[in-house]
């Protein structure tokens, strides 16, 4: 008996195992045009780590040397695979466009409502609104103001200007007197980190190179002990505003710490806010582009690579890759890379809980660390982009017009999946608008076609308090051609008093239109005098881009930093005009010097094309015509009226 029921039992596990083994196996893709489109999208994140494209984004041949640390490939071997890759990715992206132009489906029909600003944070609504709060007392919105002056919402400045460091101090202490003693703090930190960042600054026409600021001691500074009982009770906005504010996503390392701790223990009991706060702070202000540092440094770092350092260098190369190889460097195992995984991890649960914030930062960036989108992953895709859309979510809303063109799968998976491309800039254009009606908050263009002096008045303030006088003015330079003539008189009033504030760039702007023919009547004298006083208030190391004024032929660099401009218009006026009252030749020594520097970067044909007028015609020193023919054959790559002059006084030397 005993044996039978043995028997009978082996049987029956036989069947059970032929069953496993017989049973139709489940297919991983259905046969719709959505399971078609995922399989190819499958196949194409199978050729890339999840890594390499949390580290780069969009992976190419180019950007070898990005990912070359964490491959067990030195670069010449990882340059060719990433070839061969890519030649499979853009076969597998051209079966992608085929079964789209064959299936022709539509995007959904959706209406694009007006942003939601109850839901929103201070940081996500408009600027005019939060402008409305800040004058109303509300101090969070002060706040808020400081950071977008300081390139939390707007177009970051490494280096501030006269003008936006009277702005941001002046939002900080508003704060600081309505109740939030932290911001102190932001304002003390930030001014020793702009110092300090001017010490290892280089200029050039094209752009800057500099060290971030590092060893200063910034927990002695006062309201520092209010700035941490922000962390610790959580505030990742005192955090994100002191990050942006400093133009630095590594800034106070240990702050972050504890704060991502009390935002993690947070998430892990279900708070959705503190999942927010955590995929804010993991995505935004640069910290996509710091991973990428920072699991570099943690690999270079590691008792492996410390190990490595001392074997003879011949051999520390193929040592590392091999390490990579065998998993004992592994880009996976690092703090960065743990904590984007976690962020991403908690903006998915949020996204499922109904946050718009969250759903916003998995698409936007969450998606970059998926090796592979199971069914659930392909379906929320779809059914964020519209949640969002149809409750008028403005962070997402502002991106829809140029998330097709973006290194971000959420715009790329829309583009390969819809076929009226058209449509959706048509149907979405009306979300841009929105975004820029009230999440910008303002368009400069009606400042400049202004109908009478009243509107003017209001306009320019209006404007100065939503995107800063710098902005302002460059931008009234660049529209000059549209300014009525017989409302000139109140631009230059509204300029001149900014001006008065001591605001040098005001000041150059101020002599510009001094010199323009068609607004009032010309003063050079006075233009002059304008571009003196700013050059006396100009910080040197300032970076404030503005108009190129001496580049009057169009011809090379259009914008450039302003203590350079104020030189270049002071030189041009001189070039131009022979007589005026105050006409001072003897500054032009001084000039010159100050702009040597930058004639010798390749962006610089404009300045050269002067300065070889200036020693050609001899405005200020001796006329020099081998000093003209250097800086003509400097610029004359990069500006056609430089190769005019280099090609005709050459000749005309040869003919002597």
């Amino acid at each position: 008996m005993k044996k039978k029921s043995i028997l009978i039992s082996l049987l029956l596990l036989l069947a059970m195992l032929a069953g496993v083994v017989l049973w139709p196996a489940v297919p991983e893709y259905g046969d719709s045009y959505s399971e078609q489109q995922r399989k190819l999208w499958n196949e194409r994140r199978a050729l890339y780590p999840a890594a390499w494209n949390i580290m780069i984004g969009d992976v190419r041949p180019e950007y070898a040397d990005a990912i070359c640390t964490i491959t067990p490939m030195r670069k010449e071997v990882l340059e060719h695979v990433l070839r061969r890759k890519r030649e499979e990715d853009n076969a597998l992206a051209l079966q992608q466009e085929d079964l789209r132009d064959r299936e022709k489906v539509p995007y959904p029909e959706m209406e694009v409502k007006l942003p939601d600003t109850e839901s929103l944070r201070l940081d996500e609504i408009s600027i005019r609104e939060c402008l409305q709060r800040a004058r109303g007392g509300d101090a969070e919105a002060c706040m808020v103001m400081a950071w977008r002056m300081g390139g939390g919402g707007m177009v970051p400045e490494l280096v501030w200007s006269w003008n936006r460091t009277r702005t941001i101090h002046y939002w900080l202490d508003k704060a600081e007197s309505l109740g939030r003693p932290e911001a102190k703090f932001l304002k003390n930190c930030s001014s020793i980190y702009q110092k300090e960042i001017r010490k290892n600054l280089t200029r050039s026409m094209s752009g800057c190179s500099y060290t971030t600021p590092s060893g200063f001691d910034y927990t002695v500074l006062p309201g520092y002990g209010d700035f941490m009982e922000c962390i610790r009770n959580g505030d990742a906005s005192a955090y994100r505003m002191m990050r942006d504010i400093v133009f630095s996503a590594s800034i106070l390392p240990k702050e972050r710490d504890i704060l991502w701790n009390v935002l993690r223990e947070r998430a892990k009991s279900g708070d959705l806010r503190a999942m927010e706060d955590l995929a804010a702070i993991a995505f935004e202000g640069g910290q996509i582009d710091e991973y990428s540092r920072e699991i570099k440094r943690e690999m270079k770092a590691s008792l492996c690579s410390r190990i490595i350092k001392l074997l003879p260098g011949f051999a520390r190369e193929s040592v590392w890759h091999a390490c990579v190889g065998m998993g004992v460097l592994d880009a996976e195992d690092t703090v960065a890379m743990r904590n984007f995984r976690e962020a991403a991890e908690y903006a998915r649960l949020g996204a499922r809980r109904g946050s718009l914030a969250c759903m916003s930062s998995w698409l936007g960036y969450g998606l970059n660390g998926l090796d592979y989108f199971s069914r659930e992953d392909w379906e929320d895709v779809f059914r964020y982009s519209r949640l969002l859309v149809e409750h008028g979510y403005a962070p997402y809303i502002c991106r829809l017009n140029v998330l097709i063109c973006l290194d971000n799968y959420n715009g790329k998976i829309l583009n390969y999946y819809y076929i009226d491309q058209k449509n959706w800039n048509e149907r979405f254009a009306r979300g841009q608008q929105l975004f820029q009606e009230r999440v910008t908050g303002y368009d400069l263009s009606p400042l400049y076609v202004a109908k009478n002096a009243e509107d003017i008045e209001k306009q320019w303030d209006d404007a100065v308090a939503v995107y800063g006088a710098d902005q302002v003015l460059s931008y009234l330079m660049m529209r000059t051609e549209e300014i009525r003539p017989e409302l000139a008189g109140a631009y230059i009033e509204k300029v001149r008093q900014q001006a008065d504030k001591g605001d040098p760039c005001a000041a150059f702007v101020q002599g510009y239109l001094l010199e323009q023919e068609r607004l009032l009547h010309v003063d050079h004298g006075e233009a002059w005098r304008c571009y003196e006083r700013a050059l006396e208030r100009v910080d040197p190391k300032d970076m404030t881009c503005v108009p190129n004024v001496a580049n009057k032929r169009r011809s090379g660099n259009f914008l450039v930093m302003l203590p350079e401009a104020i030189r270049m218009a002071m030189l041009s006026l001189l070039l131009e005009h022979p007589e005026f009252p105050g006409r001072d030749l003897s500054r032009v020594p001084d000039l010159l010097h100050e702009l040597e520097d930058f004639t010798k970067d390749d962006s610089s044909g404009s300045l050269c094309y002067l300065m070889g007028r200036v020693y050609e015609d001899g405005i200020g020193v001796p006329v020099d015509l081998s000093q003209a023919l250097k800086y003509y054959e400097r610029g004359k790559d990069d500006n056609s009226h430089c190769a005019e002059r280099w090609e005709k006084l050459q000749a005309s030397i040869s003919a002597k």
